[in-house]
């Protein structure tokens, strides 16, 4: 029933409800801090004859008030009413103007529906680029836009989100495509094949390594009878082989391989009306290429192509033996659907952008070695790593349309991060054992194996990262408080959940830095270099909302911004990207501290001293680096209290209000 104001209230008021309480006199910071009795005002005298007028502010407290159980159901009742009446004229007037329930619900969401993801605005966020007219979409899934709400939430301003503007151009290419392609020795070539398989290795099924070795020898000795696709094949793999093989540009072309990537994108000179598994090849071997030079929307498109043209010819469902009797060949097509799928689905994610096919029209069965007999076998090895990657990409896609889905979801969303995080538990118990990694065997594990969990971290982080972003709001909000009273305030699922995303970028950072110490981290590779940059965000939140190891976080968090400036000198793309998010971050985290220092009478300035005292030097100099997994992080009594709770959980408030928000969907571009 709506509530009618001029009407008289038969029972007692909403205010004589609330038990009374007596005012208690609240001292300024400076007459507390000098433990003298405050008389009071604006400024107080004791103040005045200080002159430090300036200093005489007072904290903010948050009164606990006793109130009645049908006074709470009450507000509860009314403002349910409320919102169910602003919904209904809501609905009416989108009607009356012609436009489609299913609008007028996405229009209706509340900003404080616990169901909504507290990074979401009410509309898409777009960025104006002078190269088009049209705005670039800025998903909120992608790890600049998290650092972006970092920043927002850090400064409370207004802040321009910073622009993808470190790749190479299209002129570029399209120069390099014009003139002659060099023609490596065919000893060189084979180091280069060499080193593009190896790097596919247990990653992604693109090709089959018998045929490649194949075609290499007619490319060099019968090139009349290799053909135009066949060619662009070997093209795309010199580019990876190159890339992968160096550590730091070239003079020639400033990129390896970027003269190989542009002789071998004449593949898509001509439309094909009638696909080939050769097209679909070059595609994902250049979808990984561009990632690496961060071309991401060149790789999604890459990735979308390859999809779409395996739908066309069917290889999302299983293909009949009276068709196909070859099993060698049938089983290279379903791993080549596979991994169209894969790279569709993480060049998706990380541009934040939608998949080309949903699971439910796929039919196809997993890769599998069952039928392959003989020297066939070994192009189709570690059908356990690529079926696991398949289910994650699987487990990641429906988290982010769960968790990052603008769509009005009925369940909340901290249970939507529970159901989530409960996939992603299941998916990692049922790892084989030679897949596991702990904390003894993790730097002995293959490369492929560490990228699998690396993505697995990344996964975790994206499902978590929301509410760590809410616990540094708090954090912020309760300045004044000491830790043990924020503390309180902060529920148990969200700091178990801050928690969890926390150990899960100390991982993914402690697996990168032993992998560059061994040597095998690779300078031009877009995936570790994102998976170090997202560590890189958490550990600096970590070291802002305390805890025992924070000032540790805080060294890991500046050594991981290091190793990017090393990168980005040696001329990784991506890294010069990033780079340029970590130092924004790092000013205006310089500048949180700062205001936090000046208003929490030192807090912050005696955390900061004690917090190296607290780990002894010959930890780090006599024992070796030992760090949590993310199998460990998830079996944490807290978080396995959280994934086992079955009942309703409580809201995330929206922490970001419409005045934050309007500002960040259209940022300057020319304030750069």
């Amino acid at each position: 029933m709506p509530i009618d104001q001029s009407a008289p209230s038969s029972g007692p008021s909403r205010a004589s409800q609330l038990i009374p309480s007596k005012m208690k006199p609240v001292a300024c910071r400076k007459c507390h801090a000098r433990k003298v009795r405050c008389p009071g005002g604006q400024p107080c005298r004791g103040c005045v004859q200080l002159s430090c007028e300036a200093e005489c502010t007072y904290p903010k407290r948050d009164r606990q008030i006793k109130v009645s159980q049908s006074y709470v159901e009450g507000l509860l009742r009314e403002n349910q009413e409320l919102r169910n009446k602003s919904r209904q004229n809501q609905v009416e007037v989108v009607v009356e103007r012609g436009v489609g329930a299913d609008e007028a619900q996405t229009d209706t969401q509340s900003p404080n529906d616990p169901s909504r993801n507290p990074l979401l605005g009410e509309q898409p966020w777009f960025l104006p680029i002078k190269s088009s007219s049209i705005p670039i979409l800025i998903g909120e899934v992608a790890d600049a836009a998290f650092a972006t709400r970092f920043r927002q939430l850090l400064s409370g301003k207004i802040l321009n989100h910073i622009p993808r503007i470190s790749y190479p151009g299209n002129d570029l290419i399209s120069e390099l495509a014009k003139t002659e392609c060099p023609r490596p020795t065919h000893t060189h070539a084979q180091f280069l094949i060499r080193v593009a398989l190896k790097s596919l290795n247990g990653c992604f099924h693109i090709v089959r390594n018998s045929r490649v070795w194949e075609l290499l020898e007619r490319f060099f000795h019968a090139p009349q009878l290799v053909d135009q696709l066949s060619e662009c094949k070997i093209l795309a793999l010199l580019a990876l082989g190159e890339l992968y093989s160096s550590r730091c540009q070239t003079q020639e072309t400033r990129t390896p391989g970027l003269v190989y990537f542009s002789h071998a994108s004449r593949a898509y000179g001509l439309l094909q009306e009638r696909p080939c598994i050769d097209l679909v090849e070059i595609s994902l071997l250049l979808c990984l290429y561009a990632l690496c030079i961060n071309r991401r929307h060149s790789a999604y498109f890459l990735a979308s192509s390859a999809v779409r043209h395996c739908v066309v010819m069917g290889l999302h469902l299983n293909l009949p033996d009276a068709q196909l009797q070859d099993p060698g060949t049938k089983e290279h097509l379903t791993r080549i659907w596979w991994t169209a799928y894969v790279m569709d689905h993480t060049s998706a994610s990380i541009s934040s952008q939608m998949v080309s096919i949903p699971d439910d029209e796929i039919f196809v069965d997993e890769p599998s070695t069952a039928k392959i007999m003989g020297m066939r076998q070994s192009d189709f090895e570690h059908t356990e790593w690529i079926t696991a990657r398949i289910h994650l990409a699987r487990l990641t896609r429906k988290m982010i349309k769960s968790v990052y889905g603008r769509s009005q979801e009925k369940v909340s969303f901290l249970q939507r991060v529970q159901h989530a995080l409960r996939d992603l538990k299941q998916w990692l118990d049922k790892l084989p054992d030679n897949t596991q990694m702990d904390s003894e065997s993790s730097y002995s594990k293959p490369a492929a194996v560490q990228s699998l969990h690396l993505a697995f971290n990344q996964s975790m982080i994206l499902a978590t990262r929301p509410v760590l972003l809410h616990m540094l709001q708090m954090h912020k909000e309760s300045n004044g408080d000491t830790p043990a009273t924020t503390d309180q305030l902060i529920s148990s699922n969200v700091q178990a959940l801050a928690e969890a995303c926390i150990r899960c970028a100390r991982h993914s950072y402690a697996t990168i830095v032993e992998s560059w110490i061994e040597g095998s981290f690779r300078t031009f590779d877009y995936f570790n270099t994102q998976y170090l940059f997202s560590a890189a965000t958490i550990l600096a939140i970590s070291s802002l909302v305390g805890g025992s190891e924070s000032s540790k976080d805080r060294e890991s968090s500046d050594f991981a911004g290091q190793l990017l400036e090393k990168l980005r000198d040696s001329g990784s793309f991506s890294a010069t990207e990033f780079c340029r998010h970590i130092d924004a971050m790092k000013t205006d985290i310089h500048g949180f501290l700062s205001d936090v220092q000046s208003s929490m009478e030192n807090v912050v300035e005696s955390d900061i001293a004690a917090a190296p005292e607290e780990t002894s030097q010959p930890d780090t100099t006599i024992q070796p680096p030992q760090f949590m997994t993310s199998g460990m992080a998830l079996a944490e009594p807290s978080l396995e209290a959280f994934l086992q709770n079955e009942q309703n959980l409580p809201q995330v408030d929206f922490f970001l209000d419409d005045a934050q928000l309007r500002g960040l969907y259209w940022p300057s571009y020319d304030a750069l």
